[in-house]
């Protein structure tokens, strides 16, 4: 249930992504709705990558803390910005993908933030559930996705 808290509406549906937020299996959409951007996104250079995962990361920030008070959970289920971002890390390190890698890599990413093995698990943690620890988990997640994403890459897809 949504507290009738007053915010700024541009940043409710920036980490909600919109109507993607309310959807059964919000988290999945959030990441789907990444990978459209991912064939542009690999073509950047490392640098523009992570200059553009750094300003999403900070958007995402403080869209969470400007919209964060609007829901009654500390970490609600409609806000997917984090999966967004998080699904974005996945492919951080590869300048093409084939659509099979795609699939891989959202799979993997969706896989480690749903199990959260350690250390994502300890960063969903209820200390954790800050603007901040929002965030963090689906960034590891993704390191790890990407992590085994290039193992698939280099010994299955090459």
């Amino acid at each position: 249930m949504r507290n009738s808290y007053k915010i700024n509406k541009f940043f409710l549906k920036l980490v909600t992504l919109g109507p993607v937020g309310d959807l059964p299996a919000s988290g999945t959409f959030g990441s789907l709705c990444a990978l459209f951007f991912v064939p542009l996104f690999v073509r950047f250079s490392f640098k523009i990558k992570l200059l553009f995962l750094i300003l999403i990361f900070l958007l995402g920030f403080v869209g969470i803390y400007m919209s964060q008070q609007y829901f009654e959970s500390q970490d609600p289920k409609e806000i997917v910005f984090d999966e967004f971002i998080g699904q974005f890390v996945t492919f951080a390190l590869f300048s093409t993908i084939s659509w099979k890698e795609m699939i891989v890599g959202f799979l993997l990413f969706r896989t480690f933030d749903i199990l959260k093995p350690w250390p994502i698990s300890y960063l969903d943690k209820k200390e954790f559930k800050t603007k901040i620890g929002i965030l963090l988990d689906d960034l590891v997640a993704g390191l790890f996705a990407l992590f085994f994403l290039m193992i698939f890459h280099k010994f299955i897809f090459s």
